[in-house]
């Protein structure tokens, strides 16, 4: 049987290799994100004495693994970074002395964020800096600590959701013409520590950016005039230690006619020569509406060139206002009517000049088979001659009680009837075979 005798002590039993231990607390790999600011990047990180005689004294050698070491490691890791060049940092403290009573300390590396960064663009690379520590009286546990650089310059950009660069800014009614405050949101990739100014403007590549997201749409923007808003475009400083900030755009609707704009933004001219905008995010299309009042239309406003008496409710189905009720609309399918021109069509009766329209509808509600699939619109100042105005064939739903919203259109003419013509619907061509079209709920906006 064994036993302690009293004059024998509990640290005789610790090997001594445990007496004295150094080690480095962000031990092992440590990604870290920097940016190019102008200034040189500082990484501290934390050297512990401990052991089980931690009021000794202690010496510690902080330095750079050899880069032949660094080549076996990385292929033994799998670390795909190369060895980080001595010129582009500087290790604080080489050798870290520790008081008998210091319990730890801090040390601290220089990295040259924009040579790295130069660097990593010559070169195509990403590059790591493996710092190890030694030391001739302790025991050195969690010895290396390899950083692995991640560099970017620091980016400007506005606020986007999902890569879509329309933003809807402000909605006007003709009603309702008080300005508004369309709000932006620009944000920096870092914590700002600087004084620099940026500007907002509708320069070349935001008009482009204006003309290809229009044509897309089927022309159905206009570009805001510069009457129309107030906006400090020029100069604007970027708030301190923040990420993000708030443009404000003043939009005066009273300078506008009914229809949809937009306002093209471009991030530009970055005081600092550090920073840069996002290509990707670096402009906005900021969308205005000023939509015409509805239009509260009577069922003797209203003809067609087809109706099916007894499927649905006729013309007064498609302004009863009840898109869940029984009421609609179905142009006559037991003795079809082909038009070459028209269609099949709802002509609406004014009783005043409009300069602008746009229009809903919802399809009916059982079922699809009759939506349309191509709309034309004609205009007239008598109800006799037509003139085609638009022709719709995109964004149409197909299936049963879906809405469709039209963009606002504007005619500098005027004109105080409306064609709507059917052309194509789920059941056929209404200009080359006899067939229908069906409706739901129709309105209309006009000013």
């Amino acid at each position: 049987m064994l036993a302690m005798t009293s004059c024998e002590k509990y640290d005789d039993l610790v090997p001594s290799e445990y007496h004295h231990i150094l080690n480095i607390k962000q031990y092992g790999m440590q990604r870290i994100s920097l940016y190019t600011t102008g200034e040189d990047a500082v990484y501290k990180f934390t050297v512990m004495k401990g052991g089980s005689e931690p009021n000794s004294p202690a010496t510690g050698l902080v330095e750079a693994m050899s880069e032949e070491e660094y080549k076996t490691y990385a292929e033994q890791n799998n670390v795909a970074e190369a060895y980080l060049p001595a010129d582009m940092y500087q290790i604080k403290e080489n050798q870290l002395n520790f008081a008998a009573d210091e319990t730890y300390k801090i040390n601290e590396v220089t990295l040259k964020t924009s040579e790295i960064k130069k660097l990593m663009d010559k070169n195509k690379k990403h590059y790591a800096l493996p710092i190890r520590m030694t030391s001739s009286d302790c025991t050195v546990k969690n010895e290396l600590l390899v950083l692995q650089l991640d560099i970017e310059t620091p980016e400007l950009k506005f606020k986007l959701s999902g890569g879509n660069k329309y933003v809807a800014g402000a909605t006007f009614t003709t009603d309702k013409t008080d300005k508004q405050t369309a709000q932006l949101q620009v944000v920096f990739a870092t914590q700002n520590l600087w004084d620099f100014t940026f500007d907002a403007q509708t320069d070349e590549k935001a008009k482009q950016a204006f003309e290809a997201y229009n044509k897309a749409a089927d022309g159905r923007y206009t570009l805001l005039p510069k009457e129309a808003y107030q906006f400090k475009n020029q100069g604007i400083s970027f708030p301190k230690n923040t990420t993000s900030m708030t443009l404000s755009i003043s939009i005066d609707p009273k300078k506008l006619n009914c229809g949809e704009y937009i306002l093209p933004l471009h991030l530009s001219n970055i005081s600092n020569e550090n920073f840069k905008a996002n290509e990707e995010n670096d402009v906005v299309l900021v969308g205005i509406k000023f939509i015409p009042k509805k239009l509260n239309l009577k069922v003797s406003q209203l003809s067609t060139n087809s109706v099916e008496n007894g499927d649905g409710t006729g013309l007064a189905g498609l302004i009863d206002g009840d898109v869940d009720g029984g009421g609609y609309f179905h142009s006559k399918w037991s003795a079809p009517v082909k038009d070459a021109t028209y269609g099949n069509y709802i002509d609406v009766n004014i009783g005043k000049t409009l300069h602008s329209l746009s229009f809903e509808y919802w399809t009916r509600k059982q079922n699809g088979n009759g939506a349309p699939k191509h709309i034309k619109l004609f205009v007239s100042n008598d109800g006799k001659t037509w003139k085609e105005w638009k022709s719709i064939k995109k964004g149409l739903p197909g299936g049963g009680h879906a809405k469709y919203s039209s963009s606002i259109f504007t005619y500098e003419e005027g004109f105080s009837h409306v064609r709507f013509a059917v052309i194509e619907s789920a059941a056929g061509n209404m200009t080359t075979t006899a067939t229908y079209f069906n409706l739901h709920e129709l309105t209309f906006y006009g000013e």
